[in-house]
């Protein structure tokens, strides 16, 4: 949870002494000038047993990336990136989180996977499914949200070096969200003018390992 965030908690409680320490801590946020980052305790996150991790690396998924409900908003503050978004849906995502307390897993050589390009959004979907045999415990994905995304883009980069998000990937239940042509610490691009029923070979689908016992919460 973003430290704005905490201090709007604090105002909703009606404490006196809460309401005072809201606004030094509000007029310390502003001199500062950005949100500060307040991540989840490492026992907070929800991951995957130690049985699915190592099926996980044996199908090549090696990287592991913490999600704490970041927002587009929030991600451009601690970064300093520049968010370019396309439309009305783009928009509205600015303030849509991130998933919250889970771990996802990457497979970094195939982190969008390659026959998802140049698929609509109804034949990528079936695409991931089958590329990814079951593992109990785990449920194979994509990103629900823009944020999604981007942080898990940002993480293996830092992690890596690699940039899984040179082009651009689907986000979202309908798919008509796409973010990508990401330079890591410079800009990336949030679009909602790429119908699902449309397909070009510079769109595919970020797969996700997540634990079963995240979704739901």
């Amino acid at each position: 949870m973003a430290f704005r965030n905490f201090i709007e908690t604090l105002k909703s409680t009606g404490g006196e002494e809460d309401a005072m320490f809201a606004n030094l801590a509000a007029a310390q946020l502003k001199r500062r000038g950005k949100d500060i980052p307040l991540k989840e305790k490492t026992g907070d996150i929800v991951r995957f047993s130690s049985k699915a991790r190592k099926e996980l690396e044996k199908r090549g998924r090696i990287v592991y990336v913490d999600l704490h409900g970041e927002t587009l908003t929030e991600l451009e503050e601690q970064t300093g990136m520049k968010i370019h978004l396309y439309g009305r849906k783009a928009e509205e995502a600015k303030t849509v989180s991130a998933m919250r307390g889970v771990e996802v897993a990457v497979n970094l050589d195939h982190a969008v996977l390659d026959k998802t390009y140049g698929e609509p959004f109804t034949d990528q979907l079936p695409i991931l499914k089958t590329t990814n045999e079951p593992i109990e415990g785990v449920v194979f994905t994509h990103p629900q949200t823009p944020a999604d995304a981007l942080v898990i883009a940002l993480d293996v980069n830092k992690q890596t070096g690699v940039n899984i998000l040179p082009r651009y990937t689907r986000v979202g239940k309908d798919g008509s969200l796409i973010v990508g042509v990401l330079s890591p610490g410079v800009s990336v691009h949030v679009r909602d003018d790429f119908r699902p029923e449309e397909s070009g070979d510079y769109v595919g689908l970020l797969s996700l390992a997540v634990p079963k016992a995240a979704l739901g919460r």
